[in-house]
């Protein structure tokens, strides 16, 4: 196999096992909350520490990919999920277990995912670099999608913490990869390849500011980690069984994965650093958000599907512009931009538990609407900027 590939699968793995424990605490709720007993809030809760963990470790874990190198981050990284990911599956009995395991979950998200992207840009050649990360980004919408079919196939069955332990899924590729000798892996980052050398004539994209970027990534991850928390609680209560929820919520992740794909072969053929793709799906998400606020069963379905299409696609595409323009340090600044989302998705489920105690599902759903709007302001606003015009 040949080194892109390589660093193709590997990257692609260490995201996939970073998203495993936060996906499947969301999608398997329903089982989980008729086992241990705790409500929509407890739930909320317990996801925004993940994502507020990992906000707050996001930076530390990129400065240990670039200066340590992203072997031992990678080991690191996998180490901590795959114990959380057993741990909740053989030892939980209460939310507060839930919540604990969920901090080491995070620590383990906050190395994996600025790893990924080292490991993806050190290795692969700038001409093909949207289309590798379109490829190597879709692994969140396939940990959702086999989450999804697993609540029919697997939680149902046989229960929700078989379903869990096959979160394990990606680990033997993780370190597969990290196995395999330097020769396999030459370091094009250093070579002329680079996905984008700031010798070119690129310094000033490369100090662009990018905070603004990173508020938007904040307000725009509330509906992602909402969507992905509640999406099946969501259907559940517009009246469709657990299993049916779970597969609806499998195809819509399904439908997310094509999107990323396409996206990356898109922007190989496009000018770097353009946030016009990204607006347009912005809006797609902040349409079907309004959908699911309706509270028409079959609004409610249509709605959940084009927003979790939309929700998981622009991110990446948001992630490469802005790696293109500080592509000096990858890993920091995936891990800057990281802080926005993580602090968006932290912020989303427990804010949504609040929106629906005063106002209902509709009140949550509408109010993600209008936050995911202003994050595509803010996009726009930052458009110019980003491209050095």
């Amino acid at each position: 196999m040949d080194a892109r590939a390589v660093a193709l699968v590997t990257s692609t793995s260490l995201l996939a096992s970073s998203m495993v424990v936060p996906v499947l605490v969301g999608v398997l709720a329903v089982e989980m909350q008729g086992e241990l007993g705790f409500g929509d809030k407890g739930l909320g809760v317990a996801v925004s520490v993940f994502w507020a963990a990992t906000s707050a470790l996001a930076p530390l874990g990129g400065r240990l990919a670039d200066h340590h190198g992203w072997r031992p981050a990678a080991v690191c990284g996998v180490m901590l999920v795959a114990a959380a990911t057993v741990g909740i599956a053989t030892l939980a009995t209460s939310l507060a277990h839930i919540v604990a395991w969920l901090v080491v979950a995070a620590a383990g998200y906050a190395i994996c995912s600025p790893t990924s992207n080292l490991v993806l840009l050190r290795h692969t050649p700038r001409a093909q670099s949207a289309r590798l990360f379109g490829v190597k980004q879709s692994a969140p919408p396939l940990v959702s999608m086999l989450a999804g079919v697993s609540v029919p196939v697997v939680a149902l069955t046989v229960g929700w913490r078989w379903a869990f332990l096959l979160g394990l899924f990606a680990l033997p590729l993780v370190l597969w990869g990290v196995r395999r000798p330097d020769a396999a892996l030459p370091a094009l980052g250093a070579a002329k390849n680079r996905c984008v050398p700031p010798e070119t004539g690129r310094a000033g994209r490369s100090a662009s500011p990018i905070w603004p970027l990173v508020l938007a990534a904040g307000l725009g991850t509330l509906a992602m980690s909402c969507l992905t928390t509640f999406g099946v609680r969501t259907l559940v209560e517009a009246e469709l069984s657990t299993g049916a929820a779970g597969l609806v919520f499998a195809v819509a992740s399904a439908l997310a994965l094509v999107l990323r794909l396409a996206a990356g072969w898109y922007l190989d053929g496009r000018v770097e650093g353009d946030l016009r793709p990204v607006l347009g799906i912005m809006l797609g998400a902040v349409t079907g958000l309004l959908l699911v606020a309706s509270g028409s069963t079959q609004l409610v379905v249509a709605g959940v599907v084009l927003g979790i299409v939309a929700a998981w696609g622009w991110p990446p595409l948001l992630l490469l512009a802005v790696l293109q323009a500080r592509a000096d340090a990858p890993a920091r600044t995936s891990g800057s931009l990281q802080v926005g989302s993580g602090l968006g998705s932290a912020l989303g489920p427990s804010l949504f538990g609040v929106l629906t105690g005063y106002g209902g599902f509709v009140a949550a759903w509408a109010g993600l609407a209008l936050a995911t709007a202003v994050a595509a302001v803010l996009v726009w606003t930052a458009h110019g900027r980003l491209r050095g015009t």
